[in-house]
């Protein structure tokens, strides 16, 4: 079973329906939101799986991976944006089969976003190719899970991922997305901007 965790300021139309994915799944057994942004949080539904963890004030993405994954109480790890929509069930077995091997990691080939929605391609490369969607859903372990250091908010934690994985692979179907719909926001990209000038160790 996996312990999802995504992080969300509820920013993207696709939210919501993502959520409502994931819980329908067998596979997981518990969604861990970090919600950056009560105030904006629309209602609907919430199943039993969903546990929400609302922030006083924005914490960022990468804390916010952080905290997830301490509150995650499976072994089994995703660490999925809020901007996306994928049949999460479809090759989630070949997936736990990479992850048995502990140290593997699996992020999103770019490919996968050209898939048109119903192609039931499935397939795992070696490799990253983060900067083009790679980091958008993560599959790890959570024994493998080292915490992104604190100077990194928004960027370099799929770099920091990767580079503490000993195999990193990345995972081939089906994954509409318009990238980087909080990200690339204007109350973002300063906090981006201090990234990239911390961005001494990776």
């Amino acid at each position: 079973m996996f312990s999802v965790i995504m992080p969300t300021m509820w920013r993207s139309h696709r939210t919501v329906s993502l959520i409502n994915t994931l819980c329908a799944s067998d596979n997981v057994s518990e969604l861990i939101i970090i919600d950056n942004e009560p105030n904006s949080r629309p209602n609907f539904d919430i199943d039993s799986k969903v546990r929400i963890y609302e922030q006083k004030e924005n914490i960022y993405v990468n804390p916010a991976w952080n905290l997830g994954v301490e509150k995650a109480g499976n072994l089994f790890l995703c660490i999925i944006n809020d901007d996306i929509t994928l049949d999460f069930d479809h090759g989630i077995s070949l997936v736990k089969e990479f992850l048995n091997d502990k140290g593997a990691v699996i992020g999103i080939h770019p490919n996968s976003y050209e898939i048109n929605e119903d192609d039931v391609t499935i397939g795992i490369t070696p490799g990253d190719y983060i900067g083009h969607g790679w980091g958008c859903c993560i599959f790890m372990r959570k024994d493998d899970w080292i915490p992104v250091p604190d100077k990194y908010k928004v960027w370099y934690g799929d770099n920091w991922i990767a580079s503490n994985s000993k195999s990193v692979y990345s995972l081939l179907k089906a994954v509409q997305t318009e990238m980087q719909t909080t990200s690339s926001a204007p109350d973002i990209m300063p906090v981006i901007s201090e990234d990239i000038k911390n961005n001494n160790d990776i």
